[in-house]
């Protein structure tokens, strides 16, 4: 019997240790902070690097690169730079609409359509807005 209790008393005295200390535990990040605000994060660093070490010359590696931004070199600086600040806006933006997670309560099922409908959207966003810009700059440029 003094066995059992000892055995019992250390699988408590464990289990209640690790209740208490446990550290690794994700149960309040939800699916609509997990994908935006790890999408946001990575455009923000990604347009945070464009714009401290933006690509000195058209190339086929690094930078913005679509048929608008490629027709000149006036274009292409253009692009890199608006580009990255429209990154870094969607990327602040993912981050900070992923935080609504802590204050509304959605369904699971709900929660994946926000989670997935906000990183497409934020995704697309500067790639649109760099594009119009890039356009409307440059129209005279075309061929």
């Amino acid at each position: 019997m003094k066995g059992r209790f000892f055995l019992l008393n250390l699988r408590t005295i464990k289990t209640s240790l690790y209740s208490k200390y446990t550290f690794m535990d994700f149960s309040f990040i939800t699916p609509i902070l997990k994908t935006p605000a790890l999408t946001g994060i990575i455009l923000l660093i990604v347009g945070l690097l464009m714009s401290k070490f933006p690509p000195k010359k058209i190339n086929g590696i690094y930078g913005y690169r679509t048929k608008k931004s490629i027709k000149s070199e006036e274009a292409w600086d253009f692009s890199q730079k608006f580009g990255a600040i429209k990154m870094i806006e969607a990327g602040a933006w993912l981050v900070l609409l992923s935080l609504t997670g802590y204050i509304i309560n959605f369904n699971l099922k709900y929660e994946l359509i926000v989670g997935f409908g906000l990183t497409i959207l934020f995704s697309i966003y500067p790639i649109l807005y760099t594009e119009r810009a890039t356009k409307s700059k440059f129209k005279n440029s075309e061929n």
